[in-house]
């Protein structure tokens, strides 16, 4: 903005800003001189930016970047979204195929959904690899970018019925594929935000079903060696907790996998791994999803007929603190235990059995000096049982094998390898020097073939920490 274009606004602004105060709306007319200060400043600042700071011509032989690695790295969650929004709109045969019939008229409700689909995908990966806190960022990205576009917030209303679409779950009717019947409820969630009568959705609901799985096998194909190339602005990040636990390359993974899912999930596109169980096949996840679902629902059972056997307690005017500290340690303390073994799935239910853990605890200390004191020994003793890798890691029928267990560990976040080597180190001393020796082969070894491990640093730090005598999380991070 050149000084007579400033001078233009400013007049024009102080013009409507009197009309605005004339007609008592002074508030926003305070918001309105504010705004044209903001433009006038940051106007002013980009020009003594541009005066100040002296152009470096590049070098003759100086290669231009340009190729997706280079234009990937130092991005901010802005200029990412920016460029994804970009790609899913220039590359329409993502979600286009020949032999997919689309209405004319319905081919900007394809292009919305189409796109925001793919971009659903992109957040997953995100969020997958770096945490939600980064993925939430760029989401607000793509919704400031296009909502304030179109004046009608579509991608925050599209994008809703997407997450709304996969908790209801894959349509009752359709394909015999549940990915397709998936992309069917999409489908059917976004149709309305178009307004289209009943007749006219039926006539689109399939050929939109078909692209937007169209929409999703391309970006699933193509999004994760893109994600795998991201590397963000320090400072664009600096105030949100990233991702330090490795989960895979795809988002075919469940939000919070069990046992045996997610040791897959560890493995996969993982070089910490052997080659051949880099790739886990779509019916090894789900025997394992299929074990894992059988473990929660035995536990479930096992919950009920506790809750039935726990009703012997209501009727007694007083209880013994031993007869509640048995109580906790051979009925509650197993099933958490167990709980803690499932993982995911079985938050829910660990945190009802964690709850009345606490009650009864309480109950015995406020009642008895010596139950307090026993009491609280034995929440020290299931401390060390109810690490969730240990926990599955220790379980009778465990997937994770001996030679993985530097791997399996390596895969975990920091939090979590902190308390799984505090627990170690008071049962077996030295535990942390053999892991640390383990995890420096390994990474060395992974790196060389350009593998990232997500907090690989300071995962490497806090086990030479710990192998030099740490105790404690405080001290092994200094």
């Amino acid at each position: 903005m050149n000084r007579k274009q400033e001078i233009a606004a400013w007049v024009f602004g102080l013009i409507v800003a009197l009309g605005l105060l004339v007609t008592d709306n002074g508030i926003w007319a305070l918001v309105l001189l504010a705004g044209l200060t903001i433009l006038s400043l940051r106007d002013r600042q980009k020009k003594k930016q541009k005066n100040t700071t002296p152009t470096v011509p590049p070098k003759p032989n100086e290669p231009v970047l340009t190729t997706p690695e280079a234009i990937l790295k130092n991005v901010t969650p802005h200029s990412l979204a920016v460029g994804m929004l970009q790609l899913v709109i220039d590359d329409v045969n993502m979600w286009r195929a020949p032999e997919i019939e689309i209405p004319q008229e319905a081919d900007a409700v394809f292009a919305i959904a189409c796109e925001n689909y793919e971009l659903r995908v992109f957040l997953d990966l995100l969020k997958q690899r770096f945490g939600s806190g980064i993925s939430k960022l760029v989401e607000a990205s793509f919704a400031s970018i296009m909502d304030d576009a179109d004046g009608f917030a579509m991608f925050s209303k599209v994008n809703a019925a997407i997450v709304r679409a996969r908790r209801l779950g894959p349509a009752t009717q359709g394909p015999k594929d549940p990915n397709l019947r998936l992309d069917l409820q999409v489908a059917d969630q976004i149709l309305p935000l178009f307004g289209e009568s009943d007749e006219q959705r039926q006539a689109v609901r399939f050929p939109l079903a078909q692209s937007l799985g169209k929409a999703r096998i391309s970006a699933q194909h193509i999004f994760p060696e893109l994600v795998k190339k991201i590397d963000f602005d320090p400072l664009s990040v600096e105030m949100v907790t990233r991702e330090t636990a490795y989960k895979g390359t795809t988002n075919r993974w469940s939000g919070m996998p069990g046992c045996f899912e997610r040791h897959l999930q560890r493995k996969e596109g993982n070089l910490l791994f052997p080659d051949s169980e880099r790739q886990p096949t779509q019916e090894e996840i789900g025997n394992a999803c299929a074990k894992d679902k059988a473990d929660l629902e035995k536990l479930q059972k096992d919950i009920a007929a506790f809750f039935q056997k726990a009703e012997r307690f209501r009727d007694q005017p007083t209880v013994k603190a031993g007869a509640l500290i048995d109580f906790l340690q051979y009925e509650v303390s197993p099933l958490m235990t167990r709980a803690t073994e499932i993982g995911g799935p079985a938050l829910r239910e660990y945190g009802a059995l964690e709850h009345i853990l606490d009650s009864v605890m309480k109950n015995i200390g406020d009642s008895s000096p010596g139950g307090k004191s026993e009491s609280e020994g034995l929440k020290e003793s299931l401390q060390q049982t109810l690490n969730p890798l240990l926990a599955q890691v220790w379980r009778s029928d465990t997937p994770i094998k001996g030679e993985e267990i530097t791997s399996t560990l390596l895969c975990e976040s920091v939090d979590t390898i902190t308390s799984a080597l505090e627990v170690l180190e008071e049962k077996t001393t030295g535990t942390a020097h053999a892991l640390y020796e383990g995890s420096v082969r390994l990474l060395e070894d992974a790196t060389k073939e350009g593998f990232v491990l997500p907090g690989a640093d300071e995962k490497l730090a806090l086990l030479k920490a710990f192998a030099g005598g740490a105790k404690s999380p405080v001290t092994a991070r200094q």
